[in-house]
């Protein structure tokens, strides 16, 4: 039997705006007010966002991290956009941490460019 997750949250869309630059990891979404219980420990994660690439950038790589920048790592995924480009993608994950009160999730987006990229929207939702 399928599991049943009675919650759903979402974070507002991100506006637009610049990564970090030299490999620099940047957050671009960010969802708070996870609570998971013993009997319900784990959340289905669902991202998606756009980014214009410069042509330098030879990788951007996507995470969505609990926590925060520096948290525990959930999901990767690296793009190879090869050259300036609109690249619309999305992560998706399951995590199970256990017990989790008012947690955190964030989509984080590091290119290897030394002049900025641009992420034009950025969102994270979760079902739990």
């Amino acid at each position: 039997m399928a599991k049943v997750h009675p919650r759903l949250k979402q974070a507002e869309k991100a506006a637009e705006g610049a990564l970090g630059a030299e490999g620099k990891e940047t957050i671009v979404a960010e969802l708070k007010g996870i609570d998971l219980t013993p009997e319900n420990p784990s959340v289905q994660l669902d991202s998606n966002f756009v980014i214009v690439t410069v042509a330098e950038d030879t990788e951007v790589t996507v995470r969505l991290r609990r926590s925060g920048l520096t948290g525990t790592e959930v999901a990767k995924l690296v793009i190879k956009p090869g050259a300036s480009a609109i690249v619309s993608a999305g992560v998706q994950a399951e995590d199970e941490p256990g017990e989790l009160c008012n947690g955190t999730y964030v989509l984080t987006l590091q290119s290897t460019a030394k002049k900025l990229s641009k992420f034009r929207e950025a969102t994270i939702q979760a079902a739990y």
